[in-house]
């Protein structure tokens, strides 16, 4: 099984005026927990017959954030836990030993990591997925931000197991909107739109297979005035079809995945 961050991956801000401070320094340091829920339902026909799924797996974690240079903070990343849940309540692989993996490493004030290296040597692979979803976490802005700000961004992710071999470009539209209150604090707020294709091949039912599909969605970002990240949310629908050859059946597969980062009280 695969646990991630969806990386969502996101961020926001008001007033009239450019984010000439904000930009400049965004985040600020300090320390922060955070609860990151993903949830993946997929829909698959075949020959009629209609088979769902869903999976929903929570995760918290800490990090600490410290100032090195006026637009330069180191930061430490930690899985505080993790785990997993499907509605019939079907057994899922323990997680428990993903629990402490992290990274450090340093960043921009504005968010783009310049490098960053696991707390530990890991050689697992769901382990190594969780830390570069982690490096990820908080949203990315261009210099001289302001209200009314667009820019695109491109992302481009790879997954391989036992059936196929998946390449999914996201193209990720950001529009910096008016400041709002949230979680109790001014915070500028930026909307998410994003727009996918998948293409890849593999087998199955004993063929091989062409998978080819696009999907869209949206979210919004939160960042405080004061440097925090706030939290966000994501949805993503995407349909894909699955053509087996030599015998053409084409197998339509629906996958809705929806992401909500919450920025939780100091313990």
């Amino acid at each position: 099984m695969r646990c991630r961050f969806l990386s969502v991956l996101l961020v926001p801000f008001a007033a009239a005026e450019p984010l000439a401070a904000q930009s400049a320094s965004l985040y600020a340091p300090g320390a922060h927990r955070y609860e990151v829920t993903n949830l993946v339902q997929r829909e698959q026909e075949n020959l009629g017959d209609t088979q769902t799924f869903e999976i929903r797996v929570l995760q918290q974690l800490s990090m600490e954030l410290v100032r090195q240079a006026r637009d330069t903070l180191s930061f430490t990343m930690t899985l505080d836990s993790t785990s997993s849940t499907t509605p019939d309540g079907a057994e899922l692989p323990n997680l428990d030993g993903l629990k402490g993996v992290g990274i450090r490493g340093t960043m921009s004030s504005t968010g783009k990591v310049y490098r960053y290296d696991p707390l530990a040597p890991i050689e697992e692979e769901t382990a190594k997925e969780v830390q570069a979803a982690m490096s990820r976490l908080l949203p990315v802005f261009p210099q001289g931000t302001r209200v009314g700000t667009t820019w695109a961004d491109t992302n481009v992710t790879t997954m391989s197991n036992a059936t196929s071999d998946l390449r999914t470009t996201t193209i990720v539209t950001s529009t910096v909107l008016a400041d709002t209150t949230y979680d109790g604090q001014p915070a500028m707020r930026v909307e998410k739109r994003y727009a996918q294709t998948v293409t890849g091949s593999g087998a199955q039912l004993g063929e091989t297979m062409k998978i080819e599909g696009s999907g869209n969605g949206d979210g919004m970002t939160y960042v405080s005035r004061s440097g925090v990240y706030l939290g966000s949310t994501t949805k993503i629908t995407s349909r894909t079809v699955l053509t087996l050859t030599p015998s053409g059946l084409s197998i339509p597969v629906t996958t809705t995945q929806t992401s909500i980062v919450k920025h939780l009280p100091a313990r």
